[in-house]
């Protein structure tokens, strides 16, 4: 598969990554229409559940999923350790979210199921939300309050933006396409970065 142009490598690796990152992520986060609800690691019983759809869904694994994905293309973007390359891509292209505290909400529910991050001004939390598209990226109570539908979009839309940058590192992913993707396409090996 190594004779294979250029294009054609960044197409098929393009795809790939959609159908892997973006698609998981609206298919792990599917959540019946009639509910609503947060994710508090509290454990207050006053916080509504989320409900998932019965064909699969988890509120939090589409967080989850969606962090991973923004480290994935953040590392296939920029050189640096995982935090400097996320907070760039944050950056460039998803401007409306402050790149600091979406890391360490990615480090908090990555390694504790957490969602606090340390902000200059001491321990801040987020509010994972589902169906509450008014209240995204809205500080409540000393708490922002992260929508998971319009959190998708805005990976949807990064990652679009990403792969049609004029200015993206096209070494970079035909690299990856070849060690990751083109060397055993019916693997989903593609998130190793190393």
């Amino acid at each position: 598969m190594q004779n294979i142009d250029q294009s054609t490598k960044l197409s098929f690796l393009r795809q790939r990554l959609e159908d892997l990152m973006v698609e998981d992520i609206k298919k792990a986060s599917h959540m019946r229409r009639d509910c609503s609800g947060y994710y508090d690691d509290r454990g207050r019983d006053e916080i509504v559940k989320v409900i998932p759809d019965y064909s699969g869904g988890s509120m939090v694994g589409g967080f989850i999923l969606g962090l991973h994905a923004i480290q994935v293309l953040s590392k296939l973007a920029y050189d640096g350790n995982d935090g400097e390359a996320f907070g760039k891509f944050v950056k460039v292209y998803m401007p409306k979210y402050k790149a600091i505290p979406l890391y360490e909400l990615r480090n908090s529910l990555f390694k504790e199921y957490g969602v606090y991050y340390i902000g200059h001004k001491g321990k801040s939390r987020f509010v994972l939300v589902a169906m509450g598209k008014q209240r995204h990226l809205k500080k409540i109570n000393g708490e922002t309050h992260l929508n998971l539908e319009n959190f998708v979009e805005d990976i949807e839309s990064a990652f679009i933006k990403f792969f049609d940058d004029p200015k993206k590192n096209v070494k970079r992913l035909i690299d990856h396409a070849d060690k990751q993707v083109l060397k055993e396409p019916t693997t989903y090996r593609i998130y190793n970065l190393n």
